[in-house]
């Protein structure tokens, strides 16, 4: 066994043996665990299996001699590789946490803190920080993953152990330096947040096909997208809903498709609906985010290239919150049909766009689908044909005014982009344009942005670092 009063101040990351004191937000008791088993690859948090030794208290956990397994997630910048490398700050050192504890103690960390805020001044400055500063806009980042994860958490209490984990309490460990003596204040910033989870030993749903027979997939699927609503029941937008993000375990029983169990887990890109947020405000950004299709359509396509059929039909459950023109009118398409329709979302009444052989499915495609997003902008309908790698726009015949009459678009087509150059250009601009080599702005781009979203086009925030425009431009290529 491996002991250490704060192992943490080492250079090195969790390892199996060690022992962590923690102590609970909510009364400051002392936690104390052996680490079992590291879950890397860490890239956002680091999780790891312990044991919790001893009484480990209250917060939903029974106290008893016996160690008990459960999960242990710590929200500690220092090792998340991925937002490090997101960000293109290197791999954490002695001299990158000696920076950071003068800033520290220079109570230079708040005021800093404050001015993330302004897209402005990261934009403007984050090229020339130093190393204690890119440390404080990481542990920062983190605590509002951690202050995310445990929100969703006490909004989900009444589905905890059955569609999430079991929330167990809120921890932090201390990694204060030797030799220095911060007050309150500053003691703050050298405390590295977790949460403590119900231990589920399972497999990720992205990894169903080689762990349950082919005939258990429909019902483990409908579980997941289950929970998916239910989230949305109780107000929660989750940014971050894949395959990887659930867990799959056996839970007993003859029926096939309940034989397993499944659990949502990873909140902290998540947030709760504002209580000044409307309805048409909340429902767009539910619409925009497809929670369900992350699941349901996903794990369709997944499992269909190695010949397993599953159903999933769309809810359409924001469906009257969908991008539309002032008159009350959505754009529908169907990637499989190849077809598109006209909704009005007052009557119900919709009309059939002509069927342009570019939103058909493409027939020596993997998948045989076609239109792909589609979207209204200054009288022209936009859409992509993902296996054209291709951004079409078509200029739209009338003012959308819930007529039920005429052609839905009409006009010859226009290719927006070369093939698989549209979303790889975006790349490249970004890129150019957050290194000041780009002064005038290119409104095309703008457009593209605003019309296909952020998420469509990097992953997570806009990325202003060169590691991160090199990966995403990868990224859109695989």
């Amino acid at each position: 066994m491996t002991e250490s009063t704060n192992p943490l101040k080492s250079l090195h990351p969790y390892k199996a043996g060690e022992l962590l004191t923690l102590r609970r937000v909510n009364d400051s008791s002392q936690v104390m665990v052996k680490i079992q088993k590291p879950q890397p690859p860490w890239t956002l948090s680091c999780g790891m299996i312990v044991d919790m030794l001893g009484s480990p208290g209250t917060n939903g956990v029974t106290g008893n001699s016996a160690a008990q397994t459960v999960f242990l997630k710590l929200y500690d910048w220092r090792f998340a590789t991925q937002l490090r490398d997101d960000g293109g700050i290197e791999s954490w050192t002695e001299e990158f946490g000696n920076e950071y504890a003068k800033m520290v103690m220079r109570d230079e960390v708040n005021d800093f803190v404050e001015k993330l805020s302004d897209e402005n001044f990261r934009e403007a400055t984050e090229e020339d920080w130093d190393a204690g500063q890119n440390e404080a806009s990481l542990a920062h980042e983190m605590l509002t993953m951690y202050r995310a994860e445990t929100s969703v958490y006490e909004r989900l209490t009444d589905i905890q152990g059955q569609m999430v984990p079991q929330f167990l309490g809120a921890l932090e460990i201390d990694i204060t330096p030797d030799g220095i003596t911060p007050n309150e204040q500053q003691q703050q910033h050298f405390q590295i947040k977790g949460i403590l989870l119900e231990y589920i030993p399972g497999f990720s749903l992205s990894d169903l096909v080689s762990n349950v027979p082919p005939e258990a997939c429909q019902g483990i699927v409908d579980q997941g997208i289950r929970i998916v609503h239910a989230l949305s029941d109780r107000d929660v937008l989750n940014k971050d809903v894949r395959p990887t993000n659930f867990i799959v375990s056996r839970s007993g029983g003859n029926d096939q498709a309940m034989e397993f169990r499944i659990v949502m887990i990873d909140f902290g890109q998540s947030r709760l609906r504002r209580e000044d947020e409307s309805d048409p405000e909340w429902g767009r950004v539910k619409w925009q985010q497809d929670e369900e299709g992350a699941v349901g359509l996903v794990m369709q396509h997944r499992l269909k290239k190695v010949g397993i059929e599953i159903s999933y039909v769309r809810s359409y459950r924001y469906l009257e919150f969908a991008e539309r023109e002032e008159y009350g009118e959505a754009l529908i398409a169907d990637s499989t049909l190849g077809h598109a329709w006209r909704l009005d979302v007052e009557t119900g009444k919709y009309t059939v766009g002509n069927q342009v052989p570019e939103i058909a499915p493409v027939p020596d495609a993997p998948l045989k689908i076609g239109i792909n997003d589609i979207h209204f902008f200054k009288g022209f309908v936009y859409w992509t044909n993902s296996f054209e790698a291709t951004l079409y726009r078509i200029k739209v015949g009338y003012v959308l005014n819930g007529a039920n009459d005429g052609p839905f678009f009409t006009g010859s087509r226009d290719i927006a982009n070369t093939p698989g150059s549209y979303v790889a250009a975006w790349q490249l601009y970004n890129a150019v344009e957050q290194e000041g080599m780009q002064k005038q702005k290119w409104p095309d781009m703008g457009r593209l942005h605003s019309f296909l979203g952020g998420a469509n086009l990097h992953h997570g925030d806009r990325l202003t670092k060169a590691t991160g425009y090199w990966k995403n431009f990868c990224l859109k290529f695989t």
